[in-house]
């Protein structure tokens, strides 16, 4: 009863099933049971955002400016590498973007 109980509090039914499956071939207690599920609530820690360097951060602004928008990110990866991220949300803001480049 108290295993059925703790899994009811489960929405996704994947996971559901899959620590149901687990609980049965493990033969887990409902303490356990709860421990586990506990740890799947547990909020995942938000990656630490690193501050830009300075020269990179003006970099960054200089291409917000000329994209005309706010949604450029510049990602470093160390060793001089690193991603530039342009978001778009449509078609039409593709286009536009690509038309700055182009002019």
């Amino acid at each position: 009863m108290g295993h059925a109980r703790a899994l009811t509090g489960i929405e996704d039914y994947a996971l559901r099933d899959s620590l149901f499956r687990q609980t049965l071939r493990e033969e887990l207690s409902v303490r356990a049971l709860e421990n586990l599920i506990a740890a799947y609530n547990e909020p995942k820690p938000k990656k630490k955002t690193e501050q830009l360097p300075d020269d990179f951060d003006q970099v960054q602004q200089q291409f917000r400016s000329f994209f005309g928008t706010k949604k450029v990110t510049l990602k470093l990866q160390g060793q001089g590498k690193g991603q530039i991220q342009i978001a778009f949300h449509s078609v039409q803001e593709l286009n536009e973007l690509l038309d700055r480049i182009d002019s």
